[in-house]
This record gives structure tokens, sequence and C-alpha cells, in this order.
């Protein structure tokens, strides 16, 4: 799928994009989860300048700035940056703009976050070393990849699921492989989203589902739907 195809999607889900990933029981604990993650793998954000590529809506965006980072969302859907900025327009640690992460000089950001979008390329290597060279030395970068014998994979591939966007998966090697050619070393390597388990069940006792996906994030569970991974640029 093209790129304007990928952006005419999301242009188009936009409006009811967070009803429509945030709704089950399940993903609400998943996106709290993920978020804790992302903060605890950044460190300390206080002015760090900080991009968020993907940003959506500013679901993580906002987590950041709130901890003190200077953040930048970017999208490939300008209707999912108006709502964003709508959104959020109070908070002036943010700003969010439809560009290319091209258009960034060199070095210039302090950490970097990408969440929910090399699912969506088949060869992500030349986005992770543009995110490389934006990067300073040493600077932290937050990612998660959609693991290629994870559960929800599997089941998609036994019910023939027909995804309406390009959606690719990867093995834990060659994850490690596309981010040490891009130019970071791995530091930490989780799970999240570890076992499967339906929303029905998720929903009539969240507390139990939210303290066993708490203890499991802390490992690399082999089938979780995703890997969330710390890096370095190096």
């Amino acid at each position: 799928m093209e790129k304007p195809t990928l952006e005419k999607f999301y242009n188009k889900v936009a409006p009811e994009y967070d009803h429509i990933r945030f709704k089950r029981t399940l993903d609400k604990i998943i996106d709290d989860i993920q978020k804790r993650m992302v903060l605890k793998f950044m460190g300390n954000l206080q002015n760090k300048p900080i991009i968020d590529i993907g940003c959506g809506t500013g679901r993580l965006s906002i987590v950041l700035a709130k901890n003190g980072a200077k953040v930048t969302g970017i999208d490939i859907s300008q209707e999912m940056i108006k709502i964003a900025k709508k959104r959020y327009e109070e908070n002036k640690n943010i700003n969010f703009a439809r560009r290319d992460i091209e258009e960034f000089p060199s070095e210039f950001f302090k950490g970097a976050v990408s969440m929910r979008v090399v699912w969506h390329l088949e060869n992500p290597l030349k986005l992770l070393k543009e995110i490389n060279r934006i990067l300073k030395p040493n600077s932290y970068f937050v990612i998660d990849f959609p693991n290629k014998l994870g559960h929800w994979n599997l089941v998609s591939k036994i019910i023939r699921r027909k995804h309406t966007v390009p959606t690719f998966f990867y093995s834990e090697k060659e994850i490690r492989n596309i981010l040490s050619r891009s130019g970071f070393k791995v530091l930490e390597f989780k799970s999240l989203h570890s076992f499967y388990v339906p929303n029905i069940i998720v929903s009539k006792f969240p507390k139990i589902f939210n303290k066993l996906e708490l203890f499991f994030s802390n490992l690399k569970m082999p089938f979780s739907r995703w890997f969330m991974i710390k890096a370095i640029k190096v």
C-alpha cells in the first residue's frame, strides 16, 4: 500500500479512532501499561526535546509533556493532528505537526518514541536510520514491534483475518538486526499484551488481568502480541 493510501485511511478514521481503539477494557489496560513502560524507559524527561513519531491523536505526547518533556508530535494524518491540537491546545509543551521526519536537522532531539508505526512498514530501516540521525548521541529511543510469533498474529492467520491497512510482523532476531543496522543498541526488550484473554473475561476481572499483565510485561514472553524495546543511539 502506498503512503497516500495509508494517510487516507487514518484521515478517514481519525474522528472515531480513539473510540474504536480504546473502547474495550482490555485495550484500556494495555494502553495504560504501555504508557507506564514508555515513561520508565525514557527516564528523566525534564526540559528534554522529545519527538513522538506517529503521534496520532496525542495519547503519548501528552503523557511525555506532563512529565516535563518538550514534545514534538508528528503524524502522517492531518486529521489526527487536528484532533491532537484541539485536544491539547492548552499545553504549551507540545507542538503537533503534519511533517516528515526528513525535515528535522541532525542531532536535534534528546529522545524519541514511536508506537504502532513500524507494523505498517515492510522495511522500516529507512525510518529508523532517520530517527537515529535526528537524535543526539546517547539518546533513548522507545519503540514497539508486533511479534511474528505473537498470539494476535497466529489467531489472525487461523481465522484468515484481512487487515485494513498494511500489517507486518517481526521476530526478535529481525528486530535486533534492524535496530543494530540503524545505529541503535538494545538496552531492554520486554512484552506487551503478553497472553490472549477474551475481552469479555477481562471486563469481568480487570484488576486481576491488570496485575498479570504488569507482571508478565517485565519478562520477554515469546507469544506476546507486542515487544517493547528501549534502545540507545550509539
